[in-house]
């Protein structure tokens, strides 16, 4: 057989999923088509600033955890700079209203005193709730290393809501709220679409060890990038898929880059956002055939979006390393604002430039329903979309001094990002942060496509975050490889 692969996008999952394929003794090419590869991990810099838009800590990097063990297996001794975020609070949940803050330590039994401490009323449902999230990550393959790999659905079947369950256990409507605002800055859905099991293998992650890259997104991408390389993957960035060929038995073939070149293969690993592949499929020759599965990946409901400014700051008194979350009313309300939507800021005291400057990101999520989604501007609708974005980055800012006084020093704005932004950058529907919902309600989607070699890859499939994409890489590989040979390589 001939064990020609192309993966498309070549975000964190796809450099993994090339590096993984090409260590087995395929060949790889990754199309991407951006000028550079993780375009979204990757970030930008702006006025000799590093605007890291998709990464800010991990899960996983402890001593045993599973991106130790790959970076280990693909990379041997890289240059990666990893350490620990503060032990006695990565996360700081401000409660509006009362003021509160509540900071996220590291370790279980410190989430528990933590809880605990913010919610005296609520002691028993911090300890049921923490025991179910560890419970759940002990018992999911891959976030326990001790586990042997898993090719099933690491989902799992849901049987009951992260706001059920809270509720069950005798949380107030404060901690309810809390922890529900929390998970969604951080996979996007509420606590009523989200199952317990999904809640926790997202959060559980980081509660069992949270790391930050000096260096951030782009120092992993370019160590990944070095990896596949080093393994003989072919990177082909700024290059465009127009087309999935499928041959005359139903099997894939390869696929079509935009100046017209065909690229062959017997196994095609898709990474980006899968409505883009349905789109080409049913506008394809072979629509006429094409399974509902395809449809149902085009109808299928997005996580929101998010407003963002990247700013230089000449003082904060926030702490270093600690992500910032306001957590509002219910539903998310900021206070008397009334926007529905939810508002986190992170926040990090690096230098930028040496010019003694701190970096902030402030980033309003729940942005399904601004006034300029996803979606290419016509020239009539231009400068209304610019004005809007310089009103709302203003908003954005006012919100950010009343609630975080910390911000105490002259900013400079260096760069906003929109949801239209996050649409054009990443091609994803309204420009949607982590993709498609994976709630109770929603149809989950398959690894295997119903064309013999294609495949799904990535948060779109699994989870978000890093620890998403990459272990949706190894599963991919797993099912198209064998699972003893990828797990052989990460054992060590």
């Amino acid at each position: 057989m001939d064990k020609s692969a192309v993966v498309v996008g070549a975000g964190i999952c796809g450099l993994v999923t090339a590096s993984l394929l090409a260590k087995s003794g395929w060949d790889v090419d990754l199309v991407e088509q951006a000028p550079s590869t993780g375009p979204l991990v990757r970030g930008f810099r702006r006025r000799g600033m590093l605007c890291d838009t998709g990464f800010h800590y991990t899960g996983g990097l402890g001593e045993r955890g599973i991106l130790r063990k790959l970076l280990g297996a693909l990379c041997g001794t890289c240059d990666l700079d990893i350490y620990e975020l503060p032990e006695n609070g990565f996360d700081c949940l401000r409660l509006l209203g009362s003021g509160q803050d509540v900071f996220i330590p590291v370790g279980f039994p410190s989430v528990v005193a933590a809880l605990r401490g913010a919610f005296p009323e609520c002691g028993n449902a911090a300890n049921a709730y923490v025991a179910a999230v560890e419970d759940i990550v002990r018992r999911t393959p891959y976030l326990n290393p001790d586990l042997p790999p898993w090719n099933g659905d690491l989902l799992g079947q849901y049987e009951v809501s992260l706001e059920e369950f809270l509720r069950s256990v005798g949380a107030s409507e404060r901690m309810v709220n809390a922890l529900a605002s929390y998970g969604a800055f951080l996979y996007g859905m509420s606590a009523r679409e989200t199952s317990l099991v999904y809640h926790a293998r997202v959060v559980g992650a980081y509660f069992a060890s949270a790391h930050g890259i000096c260096g951030g997104g782009e120092a992993l991408v370019d160590a990944l990038t070095n990896c596949a390389r080093s393994h003989g993957v072919c990177v082909r960035c700024a290059t465009d898929m127009v087309d999935l060929v499928i041959e005359s038995q139903g099997r894939v073939g390869g696929i079509v880059l935009g100046d017209g070149e065909h690229l062959p293969a017997n196994l095609v690993v898709f990474t980006a956002h899968p409505a883009q592949l349905a789109r080409m499929i049913l506008a394809g020759p072979q629509s006429q055939a094409a399974s509902p599965y395809w449809e149902r990946l085009l109808i299928a409901e997005n996580t929101p979006s998010a407003f963002v400014q990247y700013i230089k700051i000449s003082k904060s008194d926030l702490k270093a390393d600690v992500n910032y979350y306001l957590i509002g009313g219910a539903r998310g309300k900021v206070g008397s604002e009334g926007d529905d939507s939810s508002f986190a800021l992170m926040a990090s005291s690096v230098p930028c430039a040496g010019d003694g400057r701190g970096r902030v990101l402030l980033a309003e999520c729940g942005a399904h329903d601004f006034p300029f989604g996803g979606g290419s501007a016509g020239e009539s609708d231009k400068k209304r979309y610019a004005q809007w974005k310089q009103d709302e980055g203003r908003r954005l800012v006012d919100m950010a001094r009343k609630h975080f006084p910390e911000l105490n020093g002259a900013d400079l704005v260096v760069d906003m990002a929109t949801p239209r932004t996050f649409s054009r950058w990443t091609k994803t529907p309204g420009g949607s942060l982590y993709g498609l919902k994976h709630g109770m309600a929603d149809r989950r989607v398959r690894m295997r496509t119903p064309i013999p070699g294609l495949w799904l890859a990535g948060q779109n499939v699994l989870m978000p975050g890093v620890m998403g994409a990459a272990i949706s890489a190894i599963m991919v590989c797993q099912a198209v490889v064998g699972g003893s040979r990828i797990w052989g390589m990460l054992k060590p």
